[in-house]
């Protein structure tokens, strides 16, 4: 109730302080579109305006057309690439941070980063849809599991800007887009010359270089290029392995774009972009924290594992995740006669894998030892995604007071996932003993079991797993608006989409205590299991699966899914600086398969989401600039992560609905002080919700849940951003810049039972610059500078904690 009751109180003042703005707007007489200008003799802001640049100035692409943030009738966060350099944005978790309303959804290595809205996603494994649309230069680019959840670090580089879209956008953007989207749309090439470079070091022994340059090519023809790359090397980490002595959370990345602009007259735009990404980082299991041998009903239940969040015991395998990603993005933009025609491809393959994992720590079962023999399982997965989407658009380029846009979409993509143990051999269907067993490939032995309910749990778990999964996705859209008077404005928005998933999964067991023959099973052997009985392949061709029950496990799934996404909103314009909308939106986040060996919903159903918004952008008394929204969201079938028994560690399920309400809202101001410039933005967010009309869900082995009037997941009572910097000149044309953000987020839980906490935070950024006018500047930064040690997430038994404080320099160069 003290929640409800703020985010109501809130909301009532804002509304109050508004309609007083707004009236002192009526009676001032402001001018249309007025906007702070500097003081004579003040220095630029140098990229600073992007901290807490007015809403007047500001252009977005959010319904597929720009036009400025002020008359767009949604809740946006966009973010300039000056604020994203200013604020040492280089990852999804500080992009996020920055935004009012979302949150990083982590599992340790960035790899695996989610995005949740709104309330939205907390229903997730590695390879399911995401609940926010991921967007580069207006394409789709999500899907897969090594980084397609989240903007990676190529993604993130050399921008022009990032729009954060708040809430359902299914009628234009389409699937997946539930609590937002994000489109991040790269810096084009100019027809003018600029090069810059930079180079850093920092903490853990992290060494960073980057270079950018733009050079006309054929000026007379309108051809330009740009060309970026960056390398980014950590030799050093956080988190020590006590068995090698290692710092295990070591990283590198490189990364580089080509784009080409071809303009050869005011009305043809084309560009052609491609990227290309490579980065190794520590996997899921060298980051896991395990505090307790968590593992029910074995000799070492409820003992000490790991010492603490950032030290590893008994991990004898560090196990390491590779990355390499190409893509490609074309664009032809032509204005004609009927309208402003726009066609976009982007085609994207990538390749990643887990290599080494420590299973068995994993598992909570490192250091169990059945039959003497001590557990060890090298766990390995890689993935091939493949994506194709095309787009074509064509919308109103008059200033009439009807505008339309009309566009058509298809999507196809093909995700291929193999998963094992590494180092097992091959198969022994004669007498063995714990000798004959590979290291990587020892889920203890058989005689005398020290650990039975261990042994189960570890040759459970010893399957090779190949899946492919194809999508298949058609859509038409388009928006109508009518400015009814010269304040008020009405539009509708439709999606018509259908969605078309095939999946083929084979499993076969690689337990080498198995006996796949008939008759009674040979010394060293143990008794077949349901998830040891699935024969290998060799096996079958050798003809030594003649157990009753053991052949190969093969499935195919099919499913598809039709969706009518509609939008609706009103604005009005009371005067020249105000805006107030009322919108209703609605989104679609796609259903998907599990594992078909998992005992439960082996195909989950898609969630729908319909969204209710009241917001209003705009100045307070002339002197702020600031936006707020209100909304109420009801999702149905919301897909929810739970254990799926030993044949499906994790899974989605839809066990039920749920809803949710908040408030979102940003205060930015310019100030002239002393001989400076300060500009300061607030951002702020509350929300709150439960589920209903669910069901009793499994959230560990033997652990059930009824999670019916539950509060939803990753809601939050309180989180937000303060951000300021102060440009002041030095003597001649040196200028220093000092900045700092403030981001923090309190209140909430992690999981759909409330059995953890959403973990508390307080984290402080600091910056400072010594700038020559686009020449050279010279900074040092530190992020978390107050050490603030948090857990951002728990999967199975396995806790993922924040990043220490890390500091550094750098050196840029301009031309």
């Amino acid at each position: 109730m003290k929640i409800r009751s703020l985010m109501l109180s809130t909301a009532s003042l804002l509304l109050c302080m508004t309609a007083a703005a707004v009236a002192a707007d009526a009676a001032s007489g402001a001018p249309k579109d007025a906007a702070d200008t500097e003081s004579a003799g003040k220095p630029a802001d140098t990229g600073t305006q992007a901290v807490a640049g007015g809403i007047e100035e500001v252009t977005v692409t959010a319904r597929r057309r720009s036009e400025r943030l002020k008359d767009v009738p949604a809740s946006v966060t966009p973010l300039s690439g000056d604020q994203l350099d200013q604020l040492g944005v280089e990852s999804t978790k500080d992009l996020l941070q920055q935004v009012a309303g979302a949150a990083l959804v982590s599992s340790g290595p960035d790899y695996l980063s989610d995005i949740s809205m709104r309330g939205q996603g907390s229903g997730r494994n590695a390879f399911s849809e995401t609940a926010t649309g991921l967007y580069q230069n207006g394409a789709y680019i999500a899907g897969g599991g090594f980084n397609g959840r989240a903007p990676s670090e190529i993604q993130l580089f050399d921008l022009d800007r990032v729009e954060v879209l708040h809430g359902p956008q299914g009628a234009l953007y389409g699937r997946n887009a539930v609590g937002g989207a994000v489109n991040m749309i790269a810096n084009r090439p100019e027809m003018d010359f600029s090069a810059k470079e930079r180079v850093s070091y920092g903490s853990y022994d992290s060494y960073d270089a980057m270079g950018i340059v733009n050079a006309p090519l054929d000026p007379e023809n309108g051809i330009a290029a740009r060309i970026g790359v960056f390398s980014n090397n950590q030799e050093g980490g956080a988190i020590t392995n006590l068995t090698t002595g290692n710092e295990v959370d070591w990283s590198r990345s490189h990364g580089a774009r080509v784009g080409v602009s071809i303009e050869p007259n005011s009305d043809t735009k084309v560009y052609a972009q491609l990227e290309y990404y490579r980065s190794d980082q520590p996997s899921m299991t060298a980051l896991g924290y395990v505090p307790v041998h968590a593992f029910a009903g074995t000799s070492q239940t409820g003992t000490p594992l790991d010492p603490d969040p950032y030290t590893r015991s008994d991990l004898n395998r560090e196990g390491r995740a590779r990355t390499r990603d190409l893509s490609g993005f074309f664009s032809f933009d032509k204005v004609t006669d009927i309208g402003d025609l726009s066609m976009k491809l982007y085609r994207r393959t990538r390749h990643g894998s887990r290599e080494d994992d420590d299973y068995d720590h994993f598992l909570s079962l490192s250091g169990s030892a059945p039959g003497g023999v001590p557990m060890d399982i090298a766990w390995d997965q890689s993935e091939r995604y493949d994506l194709v989407n095309a787009q074509l658009t064509l919308a109103s380029n008059d200033f009439g007071r009807f505008k339309w846009l009309f566009g058509l979409e298809a999507l196809q993509s093909d995700d291929d996932v193999e998963t094992g143990i590494g180092e097992c051999g091959a198969y022994n269907p004669g007498a063995q003993t714990a000798a004959d067993l590979n290291p990587g490939c020892t889920p203890g032995y058989t005689g005398a079991p020290l650990d039975a309910a261990a042994l189960a749990a570890a040759r459970a778990a010893m399957n090779h797993d190949t899946s492919t999964e194809t999508l298949n996705s058609v859509a038409a859209f388009g928006t109508l608006s009518y400015d009814i008077t010269s304040e008020w404005t009405a539009g509708v928005e439709a999606r018509i989409a259908k969605d078309m998933k095939s999946y083929d999964f084979e499993r076969y067991s690689q337990d080498p205590l198995a006996y796949f023959g008939s008759g009674p099973a040979p010394a060293g052997h143990a008794p077949s299991t349901p998830n040891t009985a699935y024969c290998p392949p060799s096996v079958i061709a050798a003809g030594q699966c003649t157990g009753a029950g053991k052949s190969g496990f093969n499935a195919h799934l099919d499913a598809d899914w039709s969706q009518f996404l509609p939008a609706a909103s009103i604005r009005y314009k009371p005067s020249p600086t105000q805006t107030f909308y009322l919108r209703y939106a609605t989104g679609y986040r796609p259903g998907g398969f599990n594992a078909p060996t998992s005992p439960v919903q082996t195909t989950y159903a898609p969630e729908r989401s319909t969204s209710y918004e009241l917001g209003w952008k705009g100045k307070l008394f002339d002197y702020l600039d600031a936006d707020t929204s209100i909304y109420y969201q009801v999702t149905r079938d919301v897909q929810v992560t739970t254990y799926g028994g030993s044949g499906a560690l994790v899974i989605i399920q839809t066990p039920g609905n749920g809803y949710v309400y908040g408030i979102e809202s940003n205060l930015r101001k310019k100030f002239d002080v002393g001989p400076g410039v300060l500009n300061v933005a607030l951002g702020l967010s509350s929300d709150y919700g439960r589920y209903y009309d669910a069901q009793t869900i499994q959230m560990t082995p033997g652990v059930f849940a009824d999670i019916n009037g539950n509060r939803i997941p990753r809601t939050a009572d309180i989180q937000g951003a303060l951000g300021a910097s102060y440009v002041m000149p030095v003597f001649g044309d040196l200028q220093a810049m000092f900045g700092g953000s403030w981001q923090f987020s309190s209140g909430g839980y992690e999981t759909p039972d409330n059995s953890r906490d959403y973990a508390s935070y307080g984290k402080l950024d600091l910056r400072a610059s010594l700038m020559a006018s686009d020449r050279w500047s010279i900074t040092a930064f530190g992020k978390n500078v107050l050490d603030r040690r948090y857990r951002m997430q728990t999967v199975v038994y396995n806790e993922y904690w924040s990043q220490p404080a890390t500091f550094g320099i750098s050196l840029t160069l301009m031309q």
